[in-house]
């Protein structure tokens, strides 16, 4: 695939990975033997988590590779951004989000610990995949 192509389909395809992992979370709460508010209460925490880490992945897949880590970090730093902005608003403003004040600190502050590791990740995978070049080189 043409690198201007991915370019054009990173943030979509980002931002698509981010709802389809909120979406699927919501339905597969809907199936476990819980009560409403522990089953919202896991969702919360599911999501918090994978839809960060996702947005992250799926966004530095589709870039060009020499440039998949720097994109894993400045959609990291994005998504950092709203999310504190979003928190800080809510905080600053008294604006009722219907859970907890704490709860909705805390599952902003693992949705950040999620991009760290997906970070992380790529770095990861970059670093292998070099590794096996140099081999093979």
């Amino acid at each position: 695939m043409p690198n201007w192509i991915r370019w054009i389909l990173l943030l979509p395809a980002a931002v698509l990975a981010y709802f389809l992992v909120q979406v699927a979370g919501g339905l597969a709460s809907e199936t476990w033997p819980l009560s409403d508010s522990m089953q919202d209460f896991l969702s919360q925490i599911f999501n918090s988590v994978l839809g960060p880490w996702a947005l992250v992945r799926a966004g530095s897949a589709i870039a060009p590779w020499r440039n998949s880590f720097t994109v894993a970090v400045l959609l990291s730093i994005a998504y950092g951004l709203l999310s504190t902005g979003f928190v800080a608003y809510a905080l600053i403003n008294g604006v009722e989000v219907g859970y907890p004040t704490w709860w909705f600190v805390t599952s902003s502050i693992l949705g950040l610990g999620a991009l760290f590791y997906a970070c992380h990740q790529v770095a990861e995978r970059r670093a292998v995949k070099n590794a096996a070049a140099e081999l093979s080189a």
